[in-house]
């Protein structure tokens, strides 16, 4: 995971910084495969180093906690596993995560959201302007992220309309897509091996 996210460590740190002080929740939408173990890892060494203050962070998805177990298994990771993280599995306990007052991260799938518990949290959370949401990756068009990008400041979530007040913030680094440098080099790099580009 080290090193194919040089980009994001910064500005991630900022607005993680920054959600804290506010004293809102901070959303992130995540994918459960491989966005979601790099966000977990960003925020392990950012508490470790003390660079941020000591927040619970929610992981509200039990395919991403299923992924984040075979990722420790198969990587032999401990920054998966630290004291502030909390697995969150059930419904119920999902929703009980807006009875904990103060600043708080969650991440939740999916990632465009467009689905999921992500959308739960996104409906209470986006009118309240102390919140900040962090679209970390490509948000397709037509999906909810990608209105929540572009500045909507009213959007439909389960039928409701829902009022944008919190902080919106875009971190591409995280995304997992490979943008067109990437995969010109990696034609450039398999030349030998490939027929037809």
């Amino acid at each position: 995971l080290a090193g194919v996210y040089n980009a994001a460590p910064v500005s991630f740190k900022r607005v993680v910084s920054e959600s804290i002080a506010r004293g809102g929740a901070l959303l992130i939408p995540a994918f459960s495969l491989e966005r979601t173990q790099v966000i977990l890892s960003k925020l392990d060494d950012m508490f470790e180093s003390k660079s941020i203050p000591s927040v619970p962070v929610y992981l509200d998805s039990p395919l991403a906690i299923h992924m984040t177990q075979i990722y420790e298994r198969v990587l032999g990771h401990e920054n998966f596993d630290f004291p502030q993280l909390k697995e969150i599995e059930r419904v119920r306990d999902s929703q009980n995560i807006a009875n904990v007052n103060g600043p708080k991260i969650i991440l939740a799938g999916s990632g465009m959201s467009t689905a999921g518990r992500i959308l739960y949290h996104e409906e209470k959370y986006l009118p309240d302007p102390k919140s900040t949401i962090l679209l970390a990756g490509y948000q397709a068009t037509g999906t909810l992220g990608r209105l929540i990008k572009e500045g909507n400041k009213k959007v439909v979530i389960d039928g409701k309309q829902v009022d944008v007040r919190a902080r919106v913030e875009n971190i591409d680094g995280f995304s997992a897509h490979a943008d067109s440098d990437a995969l010109v080099n990696f034609a450039e790099n398999s030349a030998k091996t490939l027929k037809k580009v």
